[in-house]
């Protein structure tokens, strides 16, 4: 319960009456006094009996599934059962797998009739949603003072990994498994023409086109490629790690799933292999819709280990059961304080196998380092930050040694990054 600005009024008028009738003879006075003290507390009585009545239905529908980082719209519904205008604070209690806002709001409500008010939501966790009740405060049938309870719901959601934009779909790729290639004799079917690049083949130039364009021209062919493609997810303790809006998790998750629905669509086959200090989930790569969706189901039950990660421990079965040339596309945190352990792993799957090492970069890190030293935190905070973006510095350029590709990009590019560094891989046949 909380006191409304008339009820302070009210009960400041009491009070003021009760110190005069105390300091002269007035019997009125204190008489008229006594006569409020008295009638403030009946109607306030009365107002927390009419605030127990069941007269508010609350209804909050939420999409069936809400994907992983994108906000959604969703409706409250309040129904006001009582027989005047009453105005309603609300505020949700929703799970930390999901953000609501706005948080609080408010709702005036006709006489027996029913309001609607649309919020926004956005899923930041994996897994089931339930939301089950709401703390209301209504005003006083006097408006003396603001009473809270509670009321339930029955809302439900799942969230779920994002799909594939359509922004992102893979450029030229006009039938599964086909990318535009230059290939010379049988077995490759002519796509269209194009300027000559530098290190195109003399063979490839058409001398017609050359002729009427005044430039050269080379022809480009088609020829079917299926690659296959590993997806190793790190779900240890960092990945708990928020960047951005979600978790480090949450950000390799969608990209995992994006880059599969590109690959299926390319007729690649794609498998998927998450792991902490052991293998969590391992799914040998396949081709077609179903190993999609399979890809996907695993990924939307997935938590982050409260152990710290090791990538050796993926390294033993992703040998054995790759059996031909791989594009293994690991997902992990290069500013690790012990990255030897990542680097043995990549070295390990050198030269079979090709690793595309992407990781989630927390632009926030840059702004900490150049931060003046307002308090006494701000020069460990810059010092920390500076050490981080060694480690990242330092990993990556080992990598680089090996000969891996590797992408360390914000929240809002690292989708674009690591399709774009697929496609890049898959048109130059380097896999």
């Amino acid at each position: 319960m909380n006191l409304s600005r008339r009820g302070l009024y009210v009960i400041s008028m009491v009070i003021v009456l009760t110190i005069i009738g105390t300091w002269t003879t007035a019997a009125w006075v204190t008489m008229l006094a006594q006569y409020g003290a008295v009638l403030l507390v009946l109607l306030g009585f009365y107002e927390w009996l009419d605030s127990r009545r069941e007269l508010e239905k609350l209804e909050l529908t939420l999409p069936q599934n809400l994907t992983l980082g994108n906000g959604a719209s969703c409706q409250v519904r309040l129904d006001n059962g009582r027989h005047r205008v009453a105005q309603f604070e609300l505020a949700v209690q929703v799970p930390t797998s999901v953000r609501l806002s706005p948080a609080e709001f408010l709702m005036r409500v006709p006489a027996r009739a029913v309001g609607c008010q649309v919020l926004s939501v956005v899923g930041i966790n994996l897994g089931e949603v339930a939301i089950s009740q709401a703390r209301v405060r209504v005003e006083g049938r006097f408006g003396l003072a603001h009473w809270s309870k509670t009321l339930f719901l029955d809302s439900v959601s799942k969230v779920i990994p994002d799909v594939l934009r359509g922004t992102l779909a893979l450029p030229g790729q006009t039938r599964g498994g086909e990318v535009g290639q230059l290939k010379q004799g049988a077995g490759g079917e002519f796509l269209s023409l194009r300027p000559y690049a530098i290190g195109d083949p003399i063979r490839a130039i058409d001398w017609k086109a050359t002729a009427r364009a005044g430039e050269p021209i080379v022809r480009q062919f088609s020829q079917d490629q299926h690659l296959e493609i590993m997806v190793v997810i790190d779900a240890g303790r960092s990945a708990n790690v928020r960047v951005g809006p979600l978790t480090r998790l949450g950000q390799f998750t969608n990209v995992a799933c994006r880059l599969a629905e590109m690959a299926v669509g390319a007729d690649d086959r794609v498998g998927l292999m998450v792991f902490a200090d052991q293998v969590i989930y391992n799914q040998p790569p396949a081709r077609g819709l179903e190993s999609l969706q399979r890809f996907r189901t695993a990924l939307a039950e997935l938590r982050v280990g409260a152990v710290e990660s090791n990538p050796m421990v993926a390294i033993a079965p992703l040998l054995a059961q790759l059996r031909q040339r791989t594009l293994v596309v690991l997902l992990t945190e290069l500013a690790d304080a012990d990255h030897s352990g990542l680097i043995k792993s990549v070295a390990l799957l050198r030269p079979r196998h090709l690793p595309l090492i992407a990781s989630v970069r927390d632009a926030g890190v840059d702004d900490l380092v150049d931060q003046p030293g307002d308090s006494w935190l701000g020069p460990y905070l810059s010092v920390a930050a500076s050490d981080s973006l060694e480690r990242e510095a330092q990993t990556l350029a080992d990598l680089d040694q090996l000969g891996c590709f590797a992408v360390n990009a914000t929240p809002e590019t690292l989708d674009q990054a690591v399709l774009g560094r697929y496609q890049f891989l898959r048109q130059r046949r380097l896999v």
